[in-house]
Order: structure tokens, then C-alpha cells, then sequence
């Protein structure tokens, strides 16, 4: 494996994991909370990146 690989997946490895409430709860996602709250489940953990990410696609939807 090449090291940008490796170090990917280490750094995925050691990021923080949060809760649904704790990402609703959070002042960076004051303004899409809402929607966040849909996407989200109550019994999985997410990190930043993933919840930023399953916004993102969300709002390029079509509507």
C-alpha cells in the first residue's frame, strides 16, 4: 500500500466519532440542523467529515 493510502487510513481511523445529538447539538451545524437531523441515525456514530459529506450530497439533489 502507498503511504497517502496508508496514512488515509489511519488518520480515518483516529478521527473522533460523535453522536446524532452531539452533531445536532454543535454550532457548526447551527444553520442545517434540520436537515442533518433527517440524515442522521439514532444509533451510529459519525465524524465531522461524514456528516459534512452526507450533507453535501443531500443539497445536490434534485429536487
Amino acid at each position: 500500500m502507498s503511504k497517502d493510502k496508508e496514512n488515509s487510513a489511519q488518520e480515518q481511523k483516529t478521527q473522533t466519532r460523535y453522536s446524532r445529538q452531539s452533531l445536532l447539538a454543535s454550532r457548526l451545524f447551527r444553520g442545517r440542523r434540520d436537515l442533518l437531523a433527517a440524515l442522521l441515525s439514532e444509533d451510529k456514530q459519525y465524524t465531522l467529515r461524514e456528516a459534512e459529506d452526507l450533507l453535501r450530497r443531500a443539497m445536490k439533489g434534485r429536487v
